[in-house]
Formats: structure tokens, C-alpha cells, sequence
């Protein structure tokens, strides 16, 4: 069975107005609150731009002193 999501209800139920409805993807009354989930995975992919930074920095530090060597 094919279960319409809470919005298209919402529009479609008189009684509610379209204004009180959530919007598609809400799942809680607070707009715009991460869920847990969705706040561990915002600090994983923080965590891991932070560490490819600093590779990308090391490898281009690694990178000069190499280009350097090589001129001399």
C-alpha cells in the first residue's frame, strides 16, 4: 500500500489549514533543528574536511621543498 506523506494529506483534509502543514521533509515543529543523526554526520564530514585540509596543506608544503631540491 502506498502511504501519501503528511503534507499531501494535510492539503488534502479540509480541516487543517495549508499553513499549519508541514513542509515535505519536516519531521519535527522546529524549522531548520538537525535531527541526531543528522548532526553526528554534519561533525564527521567537519572532522574529515578539516583533516583533508590539512593533508592538502602537508602535501603541498611537501611539494616545494621537493621542487626546490630538485632546481639546486
Amino acid at each position: 500500500m502506498y502511504l501519501l506523506p503528511t503534507w499531501c494529506y494535510c492539503l488534502s483534509n479540509l480541516k487543517i489549514p495549508v499553513s499549519s502543514c508541514p513542509r515535505q521533509g519536516e519531521t519535527s515543529g522546529l524549522a531548520g533543528a538537525l535531527t541526531t543523526a543528522e548532526r553526528e554526520e554534519l561533525v564527521r564530514l567537519r572532522r574529515k574536511v578539516h583533516e583533508q585540509e590539512a593533508t592538502i596543506e602537508v602535501l603541498g608544503k611537501a611539494t616545494a621543498f621537493f621542487a626546490q631540491q630538485k632546481t639546486k
